[in-house]
């Protein structure tokens, strides 16, 4: 297992990766994750990522490449947990864990997502408890894939409707999405869009 406590300065993980283990990060500042993966006996060269990544070893998710080290299985499930208590940013790009990826932002801030950037054979949960969940490329390429659901709570949005720029989402399982403390109100009468979201699920 990879354990980080951090404090003090933002946070920067890259090509951080454990063969057969999990990767659990408290910081009480933001956190910037690019490259990350939790496996399942995955063999990885992180000197060059594009040579062999996570796959699905038949999950059902048919975009995920067709590499070794993610099986969704109980018995040896890795995950990827990130806990924020502080105020602070975090960023998701190319993280994969063999059973979840969870990132609890309890401070102000937001959750950024880049193109591919959580991916499991579990669950996905994000929290910004403070904050929006984002997609920081504006691109129509999948956020996030699990085979199991995804749940996503925030203080502000999800997606940037204004923007035209929905999250992009992909589950096995389902799509759950909630407002902490009850349905943010955004425009005078509280009418605009606060959940902007485009993908597939598992129940429809």
């Amino acid at each position: 297992d990879i354990i980080l406590d951090n404090t003090g300065s933002p946070l920067r993980m890259a090509y951080v990766a454990t063969q057969n283990g999990d990767v659990v990060v408290t910081s009480n500042r933001g956190v910037d994750m690019v490259h990350v993966w939790a496996l399942d006996a995955g063999v990885i060269n992180p000197d060059d990522p594009s040579d062999l990544r996570p796959s699905s070893s038949g999950s059902g998710i048919s975009s995920l490449p067709d590499n070794n080290g993610i099986t969704g299985a109980i018995d040896d499930a890795h995950i990827v947990d990130v806990t924020v208590t502080g105020a602070g940013d975090v960023t998701l790009r190319d993280v994969w864990a063999d059973y979840y990826v969870v990132v609890d932002l309890q401070g102000s801030g937001d959750i950024g997502v880049g193109a591919g950037g959580a991916n499991t054979c579990g669950d996905i949960m994000l929290i910004a408890a403070q904050g929006s969940i984002i997609d920081i490329e504006n691109t129509d390429a999948i956020d996030l894939r699990a085979c199991g659901n995804i749940t996503l709570w925030v203080g502000e949005q999800i997606g940037e409707p204004w923007d035209g720029d929905p999250l992009d989402v992909e589950a096995g399982g389902r799509v759950n999405v909630g407002a902490v403390g009850g349905a943010p109100l955004f425009g005078n009468n509280g009418d605009l869009i606060w959940a902007f979201l485009r993908g597939t699920s598992g129940d429809g």
